[in-house]
């Protein structure tokens, strides 16, 4: 809709080069908004099914992998086989939808490879007379770097060690003592900060000796808490 008079442009041409006015009044022309397909539109719903296909790729691997063996999330990669959108950009749509066909592959890799790795590393920095309490290791691994063929991990190991006590022996030894002896006797250990000594069943005080025989005698080893 223009005034009479109105001075516009023709085509692509610059105003300095020619220009139209229009001697009377334009009308009838009418206005409305509409939604339609935009590049953002495109952009999104791919990434946001990829993702979600990405998860189910996970699971799906995951079905083929035996033993130990997890997949390495950071290594899943989709290629994409087919898609079909229902609109195209620019198309005048209310909604857009995807449908994606993909093909994923990644890493897989073992716990025990990981915990032979970690043990390999930290092994040389055990001081001597000391051991590793398996039960009290912690590992935390997180994905540096991945490609098509390698990971890189970085691990974060928290581990107590015990002492080397030849429980065996130390059961002879104390074997046939009052507790109060056997006290004494294990306090003379190297490492050791706590010394709890049950005797079953309850006797009386001249009767409460460890038992003479060593094999009746438990020895356990454990981190001062």
């Amino acid at each position: 809709n223009l005034s009479a008079g109105t001075i516009f442009r023709v085509g692509s041409y610059s105003s300095l080069e020619t220009a139209a006015k229009n001697d009377t009044a334009f009308s009838g022309g009418t206005s409305r908004q509409a939604k339609a397909v935009s590049k953002d539109d495109v952009a999104k719903i791919k990434t946001d099914l990829s993702d979600s296909l990405k998860s189910k790729a996970r699971e799906e691997l995951m079905k083929q992998l035996s033993g130990d063996q997890t997949i390495i999330t950071e290594s899943i990669t989709l290629q994409v086989t087919a898609e079909e959108f229902n609109h195209k950009e620019g198309d005048e749509a209310d909604s857009l939808t995807l449908k994606l066909s993909i093909k994923a592959q990644g890493l897989a890799v073992s716990k025990s490879d990981l915990d032979k790795i970690v043990a390999d590393q930290i092994g040389p920095e055990i001081p001597s007379g000391f051991s590793l309490n398996a039960s009290e290791l912690s590992q935390n691994f997180s994905v540096k770097k991945t490609d098509k063929t390698t990971v890189t991990f970085q691990a974060k190991v928290t581990a107590i060690l015990l002492p080397d006590i030849n429980t065996t022996e130390v059961a002879k030894n104390i074997s046939g003592k009052y507790p109060e002896k056997a006290r004494d006797y294990l306090a003379s250990l190297s490492s050791v900060g706590q010394i709890d000594i049950l005797i079953t069943p309850k006797l009386p005080a001249f009767l409460a000796t460890l038992p003479r025989l060593a094999k009746n005698i438990t020895i356990s080893v454990q981190p001062l808490k």
